[in-house]
């Protein structure tokens, strides 16, 4: 959402973006709501905890914002529409080590 929200703060002109063959309800995540062209390698924003975060807190958490859904005030007051067990990012350590980005050998 962050060319639409450039647009909102006309921070860019409406247009001056193009997705070249939008995917949108298409791809592998048909409910990824906004426009896109390539396959989603990472989610937006990642959940984690800490090692010594307590278990019972961290799913109390987990179950508090899955349980969030896109007409909540949080929701509405965010700017988002909800939270989603978290994809795999997996496609985004090939991505980042075919780009040699990263040392694949130094996991």
């Amino acid at each position: 959402d962050l060319a639409e929200a450039m647009v909102s703060a006309g921070d860019i002109e409406p247009g001056s973006i193009r997705v070249l063959e939008n995917l949108q309800g298409r791809s592998d995540d048909p409910d990824f709501p906004f426009p896109h062209s390539t396959r989603l390698a990472a989610p937006e924003w990642t959940l984690a905890a800490l090692p010594w975060t307590n278990w019972n807190l961290s799913r109390a958490v987990l179950q508090a914002l899955t349980a969030i859904t896109p007409e909540h005030q949080a929701a509405i007051s965010g700017k988002y529409a909800t939270w989603v067990a978290p994809l795999s990012s997996f496609g985004m350590h090939q991505m980042q080590s075919k780009l040699n980005w990263i040392d694949s050998n130094n996991k």
